[in-house]
């Protein structure tokens, strides 16, 4: 039991039941037992970590290494690094390692307030691992409180999903030791429910969920109509190979379908549209046009469709193409049409998964693998007892049984073996000098420290990233003079903050050699803490701060409120965070010091070891029965609904003793943010956004990342000629007809947003006089590079699927051939994608190139590129011409 499950309303009501009104404050606790096993595994109380053991799957740590990390939610704008741990303070509570009822907490809350700064639209993974165990409800479940005398029913989502990791450190060059690791699970609770899913086939659906056959067309199938061009979905061919269209898929429809391969058969329906009415499928067919199949005919040629048995009405519209499978019924010449085999493309359809279960907990047998930023589900409702609605809320965990303070300790040697290129965080010790800036500092006149300056209140980290995007009028380098260190002047806004919390404003110095950088792996900072406090020593402490006994429960109280206030880690945070020096820790303090990176940076280095919430039993709510006026002759209705609701919200027993977790569910729990930043997440403008996975050719000849420059791509820009509006490398907003999806999934956000939307479409003459009317501040907005390198994505794959969709044209696979991708050389992919991006993949061009690109003839694919006068015609610049070929040379 814990603060994320003791809901802030029920407090409210308990402390009314005690007749006080005063403000809940924060006060917690921790706890964990562990005993050391030869395999360096911690183990518990009923649970043995051994190699003997029979029950447990075995894991393969080679594919949980985490390689790559994710923040859980896309951020609406930039945010550097240090900030992304100042947006936990937006909360309305939920906080780590306490929750504003006071007791323990082991994660973090993302709710309706930090949904102002993230886009909580999707739950993603935070690092590479693997999925082990999830529960999926079809329905949210509910508790029934008394509310003014009424009964209240608030929902709540119980739904969660566990993921499995492994983090070790970088290996020594010429060491033959492995270098230390740490298996760990993150934990996202209070997901969306089933219903979401089965009322909105659009809604993205896990991975590791279940194909069970149920596809739709996806939002993204790009096959047009033939009665509608701006229909958009996908072709319906009578057969798999050089299949002839004989119907269309609007994006969305829902399909069942069988068989494998590139294109699968649809199984819902029994044929065309054109041949269907609300009585199935029309239609009589010659029976001498047919040849037999083991089920079923083939037409021999071209299919006339007769409306009626004796032939004399009207024909349809449609013909049924050579080749085509069908089913018949009846005798005589014309026989009635029972079903039409229709086959479709599988790129174009997304696949309807479903957990293996609803309502139960799944634990997978065989784990499936995640990437980060996988997607885990959606954001869940929950509704406290005070709350008039169910909110969206994730709680979001992060804890490992693995012994976390050997493993730092082991960190924190092997750290000294590593490469100097790791150390990228610069430590600016508290009592740096912030020097105000006056104009005309420069490497000549550079910044002095001298007294009149304020100074920092705290040590701060700040990644090597955030100090790289600076602008340059932000830096200045002063160069090693006899007797003096080189050194390197930042001016930063908003990081530092002095003893009254105010945040400042100036220039400060890295000393060449002086001022420390350290490695991630270091944990500088990071100190483990076991608390073994309980939840009513904890609840009466918190109580007491908050005058909410009267003078007689004061007493009764008081001594186990002594115990409470000793916890480790109420002490740690009294010392960290109790600025007016009351020893008291509140909600107010925990959140204030959140408000300031170097507040929240501290408190994101605390790993606890206490018992997980999420492991249920009965004795520790029961403890609490008496401090909440329960008893058998005055029953706490609330308080029993409550502890009912924290009795379903377990999960623990199930899942422990199938993953080597402690059957008393004492773990370690880390800060997840604080996790994501000091080992994985990227800063927005980091360097390693200009590198693409796919189309690396195209995205560095659309422009470059030189500020000023004008062919600087981060800027919205009109290209000339017949181009539209275009921001990043190559996002042409005159060729995007729907771009608002690409652009708010990028955070885009406004005034720019707005202006880009309104763009859409307009190209040439009309594109450069929007151009030339755009303000001064959408001129002036630099996207991220971040949010240059998603909407490449999305413009890659949007190329990339033209040239499948031309590609698998019956005449061009006549002509040329088929088309296997996977089987071309990426040099030629990368032309073939650039090409499309200049508009230069046409028919005229197809005639010498799409043969050998087909076939993967590299030398011909040269020898086409090379040729200028292939390429006049289509107006291709001298430059690009020369950079295509020396690509491919």
């Amino acid at each position: 039991m814990g603060g994320c499950l003791m809901s802030e309303g029920l407090l409210k009501w308990f402390s009314d039941w005690f007749g006080k009104d005063a403000e809940p404050e924060t006060d917690a606790a921790v706890r964990p037992v562990a005993e050391e096993v030869p395999n360096n595994s911690v183990s518990s109380r009923g649970v043995a970590v051994t190699d003997d053991a029979q029950d447990m799957p075995r894991v393969n740590v080679s594919w949980l290494l985490v390689q790559n990390w994710s923040h859980p939610f896309k951020q609406k704008g930039y945010v550097n690094i240090l900030h992304q741990l100042t947006q936990l303070a937006n909360a309305r509570a939920g906080y780590f390692p306490l929750g504003g009822s006071g007791l323990w907490h082991g994660g973090i809350h993302f709710d309706s307030c930090t949904g102002s700064v993230l886009d909580q639209g999707s739950v993603s993974c935070i690092a590479d691992g693997e999925v082990v165990a999830y529960l999926i409800d079809m329905e949210a479940s509910e508790t029934e409180y008394v509310v003014n005398k009424a009964a209240k029913k608030c929902q709540f989502s119980r739904n969660f999903v566990l993921v499995r990791h492994r983090m070790e450190a970088p290996e020594i060059d010429g060491s033959k030791e492995s270098p230390p690791s740490l298996i760990f699970y993150s934990l996202y609770m209070h997901l969306q429910d089933g219903s979401s899913y089965r009322d909105s086939s659009n809604l993205d659906r896990p991975a590791f969920w279940q194909d069970k056959g149920d596809y739709i067309v996806s939002p993204s199938a790009k096959d047009r109509s033939k009665k509608d061009s701006t229909v958009l979905g996908a072709n319906v061919r009578h057969q798999v190979s050089k299949g002839i269209v004989i119907d269309h898929l609007p994006q969305g429809s829902r399909i069942l379908i069988s068989g494998e391969g590139d294109y699968r058969k649809l199984e819902n329906t029994s044929g065309p549209a054109g041949l269907l009415d609300d009585s199935g499928l029309r239609g009589y067919v010659r029976f001498d046009q047919l040849d037999p199949l083991e089920d079923g005919f083939r037409a021999k040629d071209q299919l006339i469709v007769y409306s009626q048995a004796d032939g004399k009405g009207d024909r349809e519209s449609l013909r049924l193409p050579k080749d085509t499978q069908i089913k018949i019924s009846g005798e005589g010449s014309l026989r009635k049409l029972e079903s039409v085999a229709q086959y479709v493309y599988f790129g174009s359809l997304r696949s309807l998964l479903e957990p293996c279960a609803y309502n139960e907990i799944v634990v997978l047998e065989k784990p499936f693998p995640i990437k980060a930023g996988g997607l885990i589900g959606h954001v869940g409702k929950y509704q406290d007892c005070s709350a008039a609605e169910p909110e969206a809320r994730l709680h979001l965990e992060v804890l490992t049984a693995e012994d976390v303070k050997t493993f730092i300790d082991s960190c924190r040697k092997w750290s000294k073996g590593l490469s100097p290129d790791l150390r990228n965080w610069l430590k600016f010790k508290k009592g740096t000098v912030v020097v105000a800036h006056r104009e005309g500092f420069s490497k000549s006149n550079p910044p002095a420290e001298v007294s009149e300056h304020s100074i920092s209140d705290a040590d701060l980290l700040l990644p090597k990233a955030s100090l790289d995007g600076l602008p340059p009028v932000h830096k200045i380098t002063v160069p090693a003079t006899e007797g003096r260190n080189a050194c390197n002047w930042y001016y930063l806004e908003d990081v530092l903050n002095d003893a009254s919390n105010k945040m400042l404003k100036g220039w400060v110095k890295e000393e060449i050699g002086v001022t420390p950088w350290v490695s991630a792996w270091e944990w500088d900072g990071y100190e483990v803490i076991t608390d073994y406090t309980t939840p009513a020593e904890l609840m009466a402490a918190s109580f007491r701060s908050e005058k909410r006994l009267t003078e007689e429960q004061f007493k009764q109280y008081g001594p186990i409120a002594d115990e409470g206030d000793k916890s480790k880690v109420k002490v740690r945070l009294r010392q960290l965070i109790d600025r007016d020096g009351d020893g008291k820790v509140t909600a107010n303090e925990l959140r204030s010091a959140l408000q300031t990176p170097s507040g929240a940076q501290k408190l994101s280095k605390l790993v606890v070891n206490y018992e997980s919430e999420w492991y249920y039993a009965a004795h520790k709510s029961d403890a609490l029965d008496e401090i909440f006026g329960h008893s058998g002759s005055t029953p706490n209705v609330n308080w029993l609904a409550e502890k009912e609701r924290i009795k379903q919200s377990s999960w623990w027993p199930e899942v422990a003793a199938k993953l080597w977790l402690p059957a008393d569910g004492r773990v370690y729990h880390f800060n997840p943010m604080g996790l994501l930043v000091n080992l994985g997440l990227v800063d927005d403008n980091d360097l390693r956004w200009l590198s693409v996975p796919h189309g690396q050719f195209t995205f560095d000849v659309e422009g470059n990342d030189i500020p000023g420059h004008r062919h600087f791509s981060r800027v919205v820009h009109w290209p000339g000629g017949e181009s539209g509006i275009t921001i990043g490398r190559g996002y042409d907003l005159g060729q995007r007809a729907n771009p608002a999806k690409d652009l708010v999934g990028a955070g885009i956000g406004e005034p720019l947003l707005s202006w880009l939307l309104n763009a859409s479409g307009l190209t040439g003459g009309k594109a450069q006089a929007y151009y030339s009317r755009a303000p001064s501040m959408v001129r002036a907005h630099v996207i991220t590079r971040k949010q240059q390198y998603e909407l490449f994505i999305n413009i890659y794959e949007f190329m990339r699927g033209e040239v499948f969709r031309i590609s698998r044209q019956v005449k061009n696979v006549e002509e040329f051939g088929e088309l296997k991708w996977e089987l071309v050389d990426p040099r030629i992919q990368n032309i073939m994608i650039d090409l499309v991006y200049r508009g230069d993949y046409v028919i005229e061009t197809r005639r010498f190139i799409q043969k050998p690109f087909v076939e993967n003839d590299l030398e011909s694919v040269r020898s086409a590129l090379k040729d200028r006068s292939n390429w006049t015609r289509r107006n291709v610049p001298g430059e690009r011409f020369r950079q295509r070929v020396e690509y491919i040379k």
